[in-house]
């Protein structure tokens, strides 16, 4: 379905048997990003493959900023590096997990799976605005 990753020690693939095991049905795609390009690994059945392409490009705008500050900064090293991000989505979960080397493997899941999560952004959201922004 993809090509290899050339990180050393990583394999993508034992991470799409890993979240098809332990998400089952909620597990929807996992990518591989690049600094120039992507690598779609796994997109779930029931997902269009070329909507979930062209959701990379807005996906990806994340996968930058996080990219360029993933590193500490000389003025706060204490805060350490950027290890994992996770971005609530109205439809979905995306996870981000980024290495040393400027790439990341992006996996995306249904809300049910990070349910205190969800559930905590939507109780803020609704305590933030006059509109809940969510539901609009």
């Amino acid at each position: 379905m993809s090509e290899p990753t050339d990180v050393p020690g990583r394999d993508p693939e034992r991470l799409v048997s890993f979240l098809s095991d332990r998400l089952g049905d909620d597990f929807r795609s996992l990518v591989e990003y690049h600094p120039d390009e992507q690598v779609v690994h796994y997109v779930a059945d029931d997902i269009d493959r070329s909507v979930a392409v062209d959701r990379l490009d807005r996906i990806r705008n994340l996968y930058e900023g996080e990219r360029l500050a993933c590193r500490p900064t000389s003025d706060d090293p204490s805060f350490g590096p950027l290890f994992a991000s996770t971005h609530v989505f109205g439809g979905a979960l995306v996870v981000h997990l980024l290495d040393e080397a400027g790439t990341a493997i992006g996996f995306s899941m249904d809300h049910g799976v990070g349910g205190r999560l969800s559930q905590f952004v939507e109780e803020c959201l609704a305590v933030l605005y006059d509109s809940h922004p969510w539901t609009n």
